[in-house]
């Protein structure tokens, strides 16, 4: 421990805390600690008994750029839409129709 105030710093200290601290820097970094804790069996028979299920939600701006990604394939490989397109709903409905898309990619293909 210190005091800056009177420029005092304690001759002993004690660092129960610090490896915690170095585990959460790691986990943020690389994910190493929850994917080595998650492949104990033990821990994931206690979470499928506590009720817990894998999913997959990204922040909504990584899933947007997915959708336009995916958008751009579909709009580069098959062939695109071929018909008017206000921006409204009813040309998004076309769209996922013809590329069989969801209306989340869809909405980023631009239709001819």
């Amino acid at each position: 421990s210190f005091n800056p105030d009177i420029n005092w710093t304690s001759p002993t200290y004690i660092g129960i805390d610090q490896g915690v601290i170095l585990t959460m820097i790691e986990n943020y970094r690389t994910g190493f600690v929850q994917k080595l804790f998650m492949q104990n069996e033990y821990t994931n028979n206690a979470m499928q008994k506590a009720g817990f299920t894998e999913i997959n939600i990204a922040p909504l701006t990584i899933k947007q750029e997915e959708n336009k990604m995916t958008a751009a394939y579909y709009s580069y490989v098959h062939e695109p839409c071929r018909h008017t397109c206000n921006g409204n709903k009813g040309c998004y409905d076309e769209c996922v129709k013809h590329t069989k898309v969801d209306y989340s990619v869809c909405k980023y293909i631009s239709c001819e």
